[in-house]
């Protein structure tokens, strides 16, 4: 198999019994990973694409995430309010007409 050399990361193919193709990278002292490209242009990611981490066990699951695309959609409901919002412009406003 190839081995690629990404400047101080680097990432090599094998062959596994449970896995056809196993892609195997170093995490860098910031703890960056780099992504093989072969992953990367199959599940479309790009810079800025969000992906998912999960421990199952003692394994280490990452996916494709599905987070927001609208950068207002990840601020969205960070801010919590005392009262309702009606209430708010109610009290600052005053009653509708």
């Amino acid at each position: 198999m190839p081995l690629d050399i990404i400047s101080k990361n680097s990432y090599h193919e094998s062959k596994g019994k449970e896995n056809p193709v196993t892609l195997k990278s170093a995490v860098s002292e910031k703890g960056q990973v780099t992504i093989p490209k072969p992953i990367r242009d199959r599940l479309g990611l790009k810079a800025g694409s969000i992906i998912e981490f999960k421990l199952r066990g003692g394994v280490l699951l990452v996916r494709k995430g599905s987070g927001p695309e609208d950068p207002l959609e990840q601020v969205t409901g960070i801010v919590e309010l005392e009262m309702p919002v009606d209430r708010y412009l109610y009290l600052s406003r005053g009653p509708v007409e």
